[in-house]
């Protein structure tokens, strides 16, 4: 099983932090912040795996839209490092301009902000200065979700099916483990959604993500 073969790793590492504490060094513990956030990733992919196989039931929440995009985009602007989240809710649904209405939508709150996180992150490592994150709701399709844009280099059409598969790296790209929105595709695919990427306006990447909405 290949869940049980991550737990060595996991505890390896947490022991050699504890052991070797402040002795280890700046890059030696970065390799280990790797390795932990691989290990997790993967065993992130494994569960939804499962879900997606049928090997575990499904678990469907009622879960609300734009408090999980409020609560991603809050979390993400204290680590974009000078860069700049913009999340565009759309227009207010009453005409005195009150909050907007919640979006429910057919995943669980956790795989959710898998999801966000998923797509965030890529946008910070890759933009330029800004990430602008925006609701879809699609009244005809009955689905609804988000697109995060940024201001990158984009992605070549040609690499654009691949982005989604373990462990692919694109040409030249940052350092990382090619799990990311690996992890997503499974947790979009498992929950009934859709995903994708093509060009956003400013000229760099735009992924996206929708849900079956509750009626």
């Amino acid at each position: 099983d290949a869940r049980n073969a991550l737990l060595p790793i996991s505890l390896a590492v947490r022991a050699m932090q504890k052991k070797h504490g402040e002795s280890i060094s700046e890059g030696a513990e970065k390799y280990l912040d790797v390795i932990t956030n691989a290990s997790k990733t993967t065993g992130d992919i494994l569960r939804s795996w499962r879900k997606c196989t049928g090997e575990v039931p499904s678990d469907y929440d009622d879960c609300g839209l734009l408090e999980g995009l409020r609560s991603g985009v809050a979390m993400f602007g204290v680590q974009a490092e000078g860069r700049e989240i913009k999340l565009d809710l759309g227009e207010p649904t009453t005409e005195s301009g009150g909050p907007l209405e919640e979006i429910h939508i057919r995943v669980s709150s956790a795989e959710l902000d898998r999801v966000i996180q998923g797509y965030l992150s890529n946008a910070i490592k890759y933009c330029g200065r800004h990430v602008h994150v925006e609701v879809i709701n699609d009244e005809e399709t009955g689905e609804a979700g988000f697109r995060v844009n940024d201001d990158g280099e984009g992605i070549d059409p040609e690499f654009r099916d691949q982005v989604f598969d373990s462990f692919f790296q694109l040409p030249g790209s940052k350092p990382g483990e090619g799990l990311g929105l690996a992890g997503v595709r499974f947790i979009v695919e498992r929950n009934g959604g859709r995903f994708g990427v093509s060009q956003s306006p400013e000229g760099g990447a735009s992924f996206w993500a929708v849900f079956s909405k509750v009626k």
